[in-house]
């Protein structure tokens, strides 16, 4: 088995990502809203998928509403 670790200075990204700069506070923030939905999910007895699928999901909630006029 072969692993391949990429750099932090590699230019390449995984197909559909994108890169971004963010503020230390907004990034802290971001962070910490993750945590707390990976840890509720997986305290109610979710599975690591779910929990994955919850926070994703919830980025994507809000994300949206933050683009909102």
């Amino acid at each position: 088995m072969q692993i391949n670790a990429r750099h932090a200075h590699s230019a390449k990204l995984p197909r559909g990502l994108a890169r971004c700069q963010l503020e230390p506070e907004a990034s802290a923030m971001i962070q910490t809203e993750a945590i707390e939905v990976f840890t509720a999910m997986v305290n109610s007895g979710r599975s690591f998928q779910h929990a994955l699928q919850a926070v994703f999901l919830s980025g994507m909630d809000a994300a949206r509403e933050a683009m909102k006029p």
